[in-house]
Parts: structure tokens; sequence; C-alpha cells
């Protein structure tokens, strides 16, 4: 056992004694505390009841009963009049809200009205301005209309002139075409006519039919002539043989043309010649035999690879060509005549044409110009 000394045991009484009463008053305040609470509780309870007006007995048992019925007849007369009170303020407030439902319905009434008719307003100018723009785009669209239905009338015509004009550059026969569009016009006017006159029309008809019988018959036969014709047209495979034969004779006629200037520019030179002999000396023999002088190349050009079958031909020019004392002599005397022998000579062209034609093609090199033959027949 330990040994303790004495003033720690002082200490540890002198702090048991302190536990001692801190704790006796803990008790204390306690109790305190729990009866407060009840007084709380019983404080609140009557507050409760004497709020709602009913004062039980049981609160009032320490006062008489003529005191306690004065007191309970007091209350219910002061609540009577509270209740009347309220009853005529209930009445008040009923007035007002009916007043107050009245005037809102005015109000109402008035802005329905109000607004009713400014939506009318309001839909009326819609409707014009509606109908205005339907106007006048009806009135643009009619204007364009119109003239779009003119721009295609004038194109159609420029259309069926233009073809007319092909058809007359290329030999066709325009006549077709023409009656096309008469026939087409014609249809349009009575079809028109017709069906604006055809109640007005249905007497005089039945009055002029043994007149018009002879009209109508040839009518029909011209338009089934016409359409006959358009059908032929409208024939693809006639159209490509028209076609066809317009270029070969465009072709033909073109081939005509470039040989009859090689044959005049080779007659040209021939009667150069011709007028070169003749002017030659007197002293040479009259009696020798025309010859054809040779013609000579162009300078510019060199003259082409002969083939070994064209050197006789070249030497000797062929008998056509070949010109006669006779046709000398009255080459001759027809020199002084100038625009008749120009004409003469163009006369000649054609019988030229089969000769050559005959021989074959004329080479252009070998042939000289207008110009420069004179000039070499006439130098040595």
């Amino acid at each position: 056992m330990a040994i303790m000394e004495p003033n720690n045991e002082q200490e540890i009484l002198r702090i048991w004694s302190l536990l001692t009463e801190v704790s006796e008053q803990l008790t204390h305040d306690r109790n305190m505390a729990n009866s407060l609470h009840s007084l709380t509780d019983g404080i609140k309870t009557q507050a409760i009841h004497s709020q709602t007006g009913f004062v039980l007995r049981r609160f009032n048992l320490d006062k008489p009963r003529e005191q306690y019925e004065a007191e309970l007849e007091r209350m219910t007369t002061a609540m009577i009049a509270d209740n009347q009170a309220l009853q005529n303020d209930n009445r008040q407030l009923n007035a007002l809200i009916r007043e107050y439902e009245q005037a809102l319905e005015k109000v109402m009434n008035s802005f329905r009205t109000r607004a009713y008719e400014i939506q009318e307003h309001e839909l009326s100018l819609m409707r014009a301005y509606e109908s205005a723009i339907v106007q006048r785009e009806t009135e643009m669209l009619s204007v364009a209309l119109d003239e779009s239905n003119a721009r295609d009338a004038r194109l159609g015509r420029l259309g069926r002139l233009l073809r007319a004009v092909l058809r007359k550059t290329n030999g066709e026969d325009v006549r077709a075409c023409e009656a096309l569009t008469s026939a087409s016009s014609s249809r349009i006017l009575s079809h028109e006519r017709a069906s604006s006159s055809s109640s007005s029309s249905s007497n005089s008809l039945s009055e002029s039919a043994p007149s018009e019988g002879t009209q109508s018959s040839e009518s029909q036969d011209m338009s089934a002539e016409l359409d006959a014709e358009i059908a032929d047209e409208d024939d693809p495979e006639r159209r490509l043989a028209a076609a066809e034969w317009s270029l070969e004779r465009e072709c033909e006629l073109a081939r005509l043309q470039r040989e009859n200037e090689e044959l005049r520019r080779l007659l040209h030179g021939v009667l150069a010649s011709d007028q070169a002999n003749a002017n030659a000396p007197a002293n040479a023999d009259p009696m020798a035999a025309p010859t054809l002088p040779k013609v000579p190349l162009p300078q510019s050009s060199p003259p082409p690879a002969p083939a070994p079958a064209q050197p006789a031909r070249e030497e000797s020019p062929p008998p056509e060509l070949a010109t006669s004392p006779a046709t000398e002599g009255n080459r001759d005397s027809g020199e002084d005549d100038g625009p008749d022998d120009e004409g003469a000579s163009e006369e000649q062209i054609e019988p030229v044409t089969d000769v050559a034609l005959a021989e074959g093609p004329v080479n252009i090199a070998e042939t000289p110009s207008r110009e420069d033959a004179p000039s070499e027949a006439s130098g040595p």
C-alpha cells in the first residue's frame, strides 16, 4: 500500500466536496426546468382556449356560477355583434364585387367591340390590298401574255420567211410553204369565226346551202391537196432526197462554172495566138499548114512532171482544138468586130466543155493566163 501525503488527501476531499455541490445544483436546476416547462404548457393551453372564446368550466371553477353565466352571456353578446358586423361587411363586399364585375363586364364589352372593329378594319384593308394586288398582277400577266403572243407571232412569221428563203435558195418549191401558212391562218380565222357566230350562222347556212356547196367542195379539194403536200414535206425521206438533190445540183453548178472559167482562159490563149499569127510578116508561106502554137508555162510555178502516157498529147494538140484556114480567115476578118467576137467565143464554150469532159480534167497550172498569153505569143 502506497504511502500518501496528507496534502494530497486534503485536495482530493476538497475536489470531492465541490463535485457533490455541483451535482446537487444540477439536480435542482433540472427540477426547476421541468416545473417551468409544465407551467408554460398550461399557460399555452389557456391562451389557446381564451383565443377561441370557449372558456371551459374547469378553468373557472374558482368563480361562482352567476358570475360565470354573466361572463358567458357577455361573451355571447359580443360574438353576436361581431357576427352582425361581419355579415354587414360581407354584404358590402358582395355589393362591391357585383359593381366591380359589372364595371369589368362593361370594360370587356367595350374592349371586345373595339377589338372587333379594329379586326374588321384590318381585314377590309387586307382584302382591298389583296384585290388590288391580284388585279395588278392580272393586268401585268395579261400584258405580258399579249406581248409574248405578239412576239411569238412575229417570231413564227420570221421563221416562216426564213424557211421560205432557205427553200428558195436550195431550189425547193416555196408554194407549199406559202400554202401551208395561208391554210393555217385561214383555219384559225374560220375556227374563231365559227366559235363566235355559231348560233347566228346556223340559219344563214341553212338558207345558203345550195350556193355554197360548190365552194365547200372546192375548199375541201384544196385542203386535201395542201394536206398531201404538207404530208410529203413532213416526210423525212423526201426532205433528205430534196436536200441531196440540191447539194448535188450546187456541186454540179460549181464544177461547171470552174470548168467554164478554165475553158475561157484556154480560148483566150488560142485567140491571142491566132492574132499573133495574123500579125506575122507577109513573106511567110501562105500555103503552110497552120499549126497551133505551144502554150508556154507560167514563170511562177515549175512545170509538173509529165506522166509516161502524156508527152504525145502535150506535143500534138487535139484535133478538136486545131484551127482551119477558113476559121482563121473568119477570125481575121472578124477582129475588128470586138464584142461580137467575144460573144461568139462565149457561145462556143458549150461544145468545148464537151471536149474537155471527154479528154479529162484540165490542169490549171499548164494553161496560161489571159494577160500573159499575148505578150509571150508576140515575143519571138
